[in-house]
């Protein structure tokens, strides 16, 4: 067992009922919820506060840093999903009205024993640290599994606290990640999306996990990442000069991917039917590949701009998990029927993902049940 998961059940029974019951209702905002779940969810939703407070003061190393990141990022997701399901104004797709939410999203789930194991399976301990001019850099460890690769990191400023977003936002951009193998080759990644876990407005320090597509060969057993600066000459180009670099041996995540072979349509809201051919799950998120535009409206590719669909993953006990993270476009190519082939690559944020857990998948309005006859070797 994780010695992540003792410490996580050591708080479970460290705290009485009342003192959780009174933590979960402290501040919390009115909302439409089962009365057969509210008790669960409060107390979910006060051990999350408990494990934040409570690893920090046990100073717990990278996987313990991710805990608290899920945890708190899935409280918070919950909190949104039950204010979009009681009619506020929040609409986290662009799809219209034509995907209906499965009913469980909103109910907060605590870790699972399945989720401490994967935590231990594809990150990566890192801690290492970089100055560059005004700003320093602390990468915490490397999240790897086998599709998609993250970095969570600390960016601070040496010259005080952050005044607006535009400064923090500029903070959070002057390093930039490349990954070589081990003959210092330039490996294949797909764009890269990532965004910081908290406001950092009147602190002088960022943090966040920056993820991207990437899939290692097999031969490929350790990266070399180069961390680079941004410099901007006086011309107006801007490059990041090498500042640093460290190696890590990549975990062998070989079995933690599964793909389906779908072969179905569904309707994605105004953007009209689409045919959705494979999908792969990984512990990080979901990769996509589908032909969009199959009422051939659009002629061509630059008079779109699509985005990631709605996907909700079922599991085998009830959890719903929503994938509602940035997604990279991995590619868009033009079919011979003149329909678009799409490849989406989501980052999920608030849950580990146990591929040999999954019951079905929502994909726009259609759910498919998932059975081992639909996996692709």
């Amino acid at each position: 067992m994780s010695i992540y998961k003792d410490q996580f059940d050591r708080l479970h029974t460290s705290v009485t009922a009342e003192s959780v019951i009174a933590a979960a209702s402290t501040g919390t905002t009115k909302r439409r919820i089962n009365k057969a779940v509210a008790i669960p969810v409060f107390i979910a939703a006060a051990m999350s506060i408990l494990v934040v407070s409570v690893g920090a003061a046990c100073n717990w190393d990278f996987k313990s840093l991710l805990v608290s990141d899920y945890t708190r990022e899935r409280k918070n997701a919950s909190e949104v999903a039950n204010a979009f399901k009681a009619g506020n104004e929040v609409e986290p797709f662009l799809y219209g009205e034509a995907v209906q939410y499965p009913e469980e999203i909103g109910i907060y789930h605590e870790f699972t024993a399945k989720e401490f194991e994967l935590i231990d399976r594809v990150t990566i301990p890192v801690e290492k640290t970089f100055e560059a001019d005004e700003h320093t850099l602390t990468v915490h460890g490397i999240l790897y599994d086998g599709n998609v690769i993250g970095i969570r990191s600390t960016v601070t400023s040496n010259n005080g606290c952050f005044s607006d977003v535009v400064e923090q936002g500029n903070a959070w951009n002057v390093f930039n990640y490349t990954l070589l193998d081990e003959n210092r080759n330039e490996l294949s990644k797909h764009g890269g999306v990532g965004g910081t876990d908290e406001n950092a407005i009147g602190k002088n320090s960022i943090s966040g996990t920056r993820y991207t597509s990437f899939t290692a060969e097999h031969n490929v057993k350790k990266i070399i990442v180069v961390v680079g600066y941004a410099y901007t000459n006086s011309a107006g180009f801007s490059s990041y000069p090498m500042c640093g670099e460290f190696t890590v041996d990549l975990p062998d995540v070989s079995d933690l991917c599964r793909t389906y072979n779908i072969e179905t349509d569904t309707m994605l809201g105004s953007c009209g039917k689409s045919h959705i051919k494979n999908i792969t799950f990984s512990p990080l998120g979901v990769l996509l590949d589908y032909d969009f535009n199959l009422d051939s409206r659009y002629k061509d590719l630059q008079s779109i701009h699509p985005a990631f669909p709605p996907v909700f993953i079922t599991m085998n006990d009830g959890t719903v998990i929503e994938q509602n993270a940035k997604a990279v476009g991995n590619e868009y190519r033009i079919n011979d029927d003149g329909s678009f082939y799409i490849s989406w690559q989501a980052f999920q944020k608030n849950y580990l993902i146990d591929t040999f857990d999954i019951a079905s998948v929502q994909i726009g309005d259609c759910t498919i049940e998932l059975d081992d006859s639909m996996i692709i070797e």
